[in-house]
């Protein structure tokens, strides 16, 4: 069994300081406070083809998004309550022990969702570690998606598309006077 260090108790610390703090300069910045929902953005996108990619390097700012844990965890992985400290502190432990198994994720365009591996991406993002190794399975996107998306902002996109697809694009009005 693993033994919980004072380090690990520290670290939460800090992950839960950060989250409060990442919740009210986002609030200010007008920028997107919560992890999307994969489910939410597979039915608003309506995703469909997927590709296993194998393992690759990727950068944890791109990741958006969850399977399932999207409200246990602020918009860059931090812990948004206490409810799963212990657990956070034991992926702590194992980090400064013997390092990680690589995450399982989806990518969307430019844009990643956690499906195995959520305490480990928390656990990176303390420790502001840039990149981790994780499995990816790709879903073909309709549209652009990227790390400053939300789900208003996907569907704002979606409709545009649409819109762009089932209408001509209109001349713009010009006033002639008689």
């Amino acid at each position: 069994m693993l033994m919980l260090t004072i380090e690990s108790a520290k670290d939460f610390a800090t992950a839960r300081r950060r989250a409060l703090l990442e919740r009210w300069l986002n609030i200010l910045a007008h920028r997107p406070k919560d992890l999307l929902s994969f489910d939410m953005v597979k039915r608003t996108l309506q995703l469909q083809d997927s590709a296993y990619r194998g393992l690759h390097e990727i950068e944890l700012q791109k990741i958006i998004g969850s399977v399932g844990k999207h409200r246990h965890f602020s918009r860059y992985f931090y812990p948004k309550n206490d409810r799963d400290e212990l657990r956070w502190r034991r992926v702590d432990e194992l980090f400064h022990r013997h390092g990680f198994e690589p995450i399982e994720v989806y990518q969307v365009d430019d844009a990643y969702f956690v499906r195995d591996g959520h305490h480990r991406v928390s656990v990176n993002r303390t420790h502001n570690v840039p990149t981790i190794e994780a499995y990816v399975t790709e879903y073909k996107s309709p549209l652009p998606v990227n790390k400053n998306d939300d789900l208003k902002s996907l569907i704002f996109k979606m409709r545009r598309a649409a819109s762009g697809t089932l209408a001509k694009k209109r001349a713009p009005a010009t006033l002639t006077i008689v």
